[in-house]
């Protein structure tokens, strides 16, 4: 993976792990309402997973934010 790629990536987990720990929420119960399985949200928040523009869209909805404000950190 390109190097740019990946920061994008881990910039884009730290936001949503920020989000999240505002709203008080675990990454099981973040997991819960997005309806993905917790090991993804954690592989999301460390920049593992290449997130697909349908769940930035559920995790946006969620945590409600816009998907800008998910992708500016």
């Amino acid at each position: 993976m390109d190097i740019n790629k990946q920061k994008e990536l881990e910039n884009l987990g730290r936001r949503i792990r920020q989000l999240r720990e505002q709203k008080d929420w675990s990454q099981r119960e973040m997991a819960s309402r997005c309806n993905i399985d917790s090991a993804s949200i954690g592989k999301m928040e460390r920049g593992e997973l290449d997130i697909r523009y349908t769940t930035l869209l559920q995790l946006a909805l969620v945590l409600e934010v816009t998907p800008a404000e998910l992708l500016n950190s």
